[in-house]
């Protein structure tokens, strides 16, 4: 038995991960309460934006995304003031995503305005998931 840091629960050692540095072995929050810990991070602000960064970064750099492979990329300080200069679209885009129960949806996403440039600052607006999937929709219809 083990008690969580995080709920103050005691629990069976397998509700917890391993952790080899510890003297225990495993890791001081059991796995509900980092599961719960890791999805707050990730509806968080700060993880939506990381993340977005994160996503725009594999699909340049990745041979796998034809579309997006080898285009330009802002660097992460860029991105941010990109955000900063944006910050009231993101926010009430991220305020109706969570008065929405987190509808996928509704989620905050970058659209690039012009899909044969990459992700530069003059090419980029912040959209709902939903019209940036609706975009790529029409514009694969136009080419038909």
């Amino acid at each position: 038995m083990k008690i969580c840091t995080k709920c103050n629960l005691s629990l069976l050692s397998n509700e917890f991960n391993f952790q080899k540095s510890r003297c225990d072995g495993l890791y001081p929050i059991c796995k509900k309460c980092l599961k719960d810990e890791n999805l707050r991070y990730k509806r968080s602000v700060i993880g939506i934006i990381k993340q977005t960064y994160a996503d725009m970064k594999k699909r340049v750099s990745n041979p796998q995304y034809k579309y997006w492979y080898g285009k330009p990329l802002l660097s992460q300080n860029e991105f941010e003031l990109f955000v900063d200069n944006n910050i009231d679209i993101f926010n009430k885009l991220y305020e109706d995503w969570i008065l929405s129960g987190h509808k996928n949806k509704l989620k905050p996403s970058i659209d690039r305005k012009d899909s044969s440039i990459g992700y530069i600052e003059s090419n980029m607006q912040f959209i709902t998931t939903e019209e940036n999937r609706e975009k790529a929709r029409v514009k694969k219809f136009w080419k038909r």
